[in-house]
């Protein structure tokens, strides 16, 4: 089903975006440099726990840099966006650091009560300090959960069924693709960068599995971008289709250049808790 015309992105927004990956990339080869990663058995984990690795009592996370990670995106973003300096400063000068350290986990628990507090005091947008301290998270997540994606994306969708949840960190997924070769359908996870298979007709939202309330929607030619929805939740998902390309991508940044998709998807009534934390950009 078509949807109408690509919506155009405000001027500046995949500039910044492109800035921040660079960013976080570079902060995640400094962190790679003193990291031994610890073996573990990723299939075995998934199957006796049925819960994301990241939280197994096999994998121990050492939270110690995140406090400087998140310390260092302000002074980024302070150069990056000159127009939110003020608050970025409000920020900087009045979250503690035991507050900076609790934010790693809230943020992973989707505790978004914490965060709304947090930012009342403040008198800043919460969306901002969500923002922020997720874009902190992710040169640590993908260390992580590097060492391990392969294992992840080849282990099949019988192996680990929660197919809307990251089996690493646990994040929900915004983005998916289909296989070149195969038609396989795989989500993404923008935080920790791991994909794994999921079925191919089914809402990884609420399950549903029914053809007649499951659509496909794009936009005018620009088909190897879909949306997914569901009639019944009402939720959707963004795809790739690499078989109109046989093209792998970068699905991160396919992920931001889509964001009119989301757009589009919310106009026609579908949610994903994905838009409300850019909007500010």
């Amino acid at each position: 089903m078509n949807i109408g015309n690509k919506v155009e992105l405000p001027p500046g927004y995949l500039d910044f975006y492109g800035k921040l990956s660079e960013w976080q990339k570079g902060q995640q080869k400094a962190l790679k440099a003193e990291y031994v990663p610890p073996i573990i058995r990723v299939r075995q984990v998934l199957h006796d726990t049925q819960k994301p690795i990241l939280i197994s009592t096999e994998f121990r996370a050492d939270w110690s840099p995140y406090r400087q990670l998140f310390k260092d995106l302000l002074d980024f973003l302070q150069i990056a966006r000159p127009e939110i300096k003020r608050s970025l400063e409000i920020i900087a000068d009045r979250v503690t650091d035991s507050e900076i350290d609790s934010m790693a986990i809230k943020l992973m628990q989707a505790e978004r009560e914490f965060f709304g507090s947090l930012a009342e005091q403040l008198g800043i947008a919460d969306e901002l300090i969500v923002f922020a301290a997720d874009y902190a998270l992710r040169p640590l997540l993908r260390l992580w959960a590097g060492p391990f994606n392969t294992t992840i994306a080849e282990m099949g969708q019988n192996a680990w069924v929660l197919a809307n949840v990251c089996p690493f960190c646990g994040s929900q997924p915004h983005m998916s693709r289909i296989n070149a070769s195969d038609g396989r359908r795989f989500m993404f996870c923008d935080r920790c960068l791991s994909q794994w298979e999921a079925r191919n007709l089914y809402c990884v939202h609420c399950g549903n599995d029914d053809p007649h309330s499951i659509q496909y929607l794009a936009v005018d030619n620009e088909p190897v971008f879909q949306i997914y929805t569901c009639g019944k939740c009402r939720s959707y998902l963004k795809s790739y289709d690499e078989r109109m390309t046989g093209i792998k991508v970068d699905l991160g940044q396919v992920d931001i250049e889509t964001i009119y998709l989301d757009l589009l998807a919310q106009e026609q009534g579908y949610a994903n808790n994905i838009v409300a934390e850019r909007t500010w950009t």
